[in-house]
């Protein structure tokens, strides 16, 4: 993630590249805290450190872009991604995530 967020001239694949590739990283971050019952302390605060700098990255570079449409990840996939996360997220977390929707364009609900 850290390469992609370092392009200095970002087309709009590269946003696209990483909205995409932030939201599926914190899902899978998320699903490892919740799925498992016994998680040790540390693990979960390192994770919810990382999902949270992801989501606040991506929310801070997607501040003055027009809206956009994914290519992978379509309405469905994106609000089943979005629940997963906030099983972990707190309300900065929540917050960034609705600042990443703000910026998305769904042509269909899938």
């Amino acid at each position: 993630m850290d390469v992609l967020f370092a392009v200095e001239n970002k087309s709009m694949g590269d946003f696209i590249a990483i909205v995409e590739k932030s939201l599926v990283a914190c899902e899978y971050y998320a699903k490892s805290l919740y799925l498992k019952s016994d998680v040790y302390p540390k693990f979960e605060e390192s994770v919810k450190s990382v999902i949270k700098s992801t989501l606040s990255n991506t929310a801070q570079l997607l501040t003055n872009q027009e809206k956009f449409e994914l290519n992978t990840l379509g309405y469905e996939k994106y609000l089943r991604l979005e629940a997963n996360i906030k099983k972990v997220a707190d309300l900065e977390d929540t917050q960034n995530l609705a600042k990443i929707f703000g910026k998305l364009s769904f042509p269909t609900l899938d």
